[in-house]
């Protein structure tokens, strides 16, 4: 079970439409077995403390595809990215919508 009290409204906003997607996905049985959506804080090697970033996606080994919400530094706004286990993080265009719009197709396509 992801915890979300410290979580942002946008990324609470794009974990429910990923736990809807994914009830889409499978049955209410396979789903509570799964818990397929995973939302966490990200954390920064090589400490491991939170970095106020969240990390939502599959919890499927965690290397697997995650939107990640990037929160704003020396009066950058936050935004959010694309992660694929180790490579670079890649910038969404299209910002909190982009990341609504994926979240609501992750496991359907």
């Amino acid at each position: 079970m992801s915890d979300l009290s410290n979580a942002p409204s946008e990324v609470i906003q794009v974990h429910e439409a990923m736990v809807h997607n994914a009830k889409q996905r499978w049955n209410e049985e396979d789903f509570n077995v799964l818990s397929p959506v995973y939302t966490r804080e990200d954390e920064t090697y090589p400490d491991y403390k939170p970095n106020g970033s969240w990390l939502v996606g599959a919890n499927f080994e965690g290397m697997g595809p995650s939107l990640l919400f990037k929160k704003g530094e020396n009066g950058e706004p936050s935004a959010w990215w694309y992660r694929f286990g180790y490579k670079a993080d890649k910038p969404m265009k299209g910002g909190f919508q982009e990341a609504l719009g994926n979240a609501r197709i992750f496991f359907t396509g």
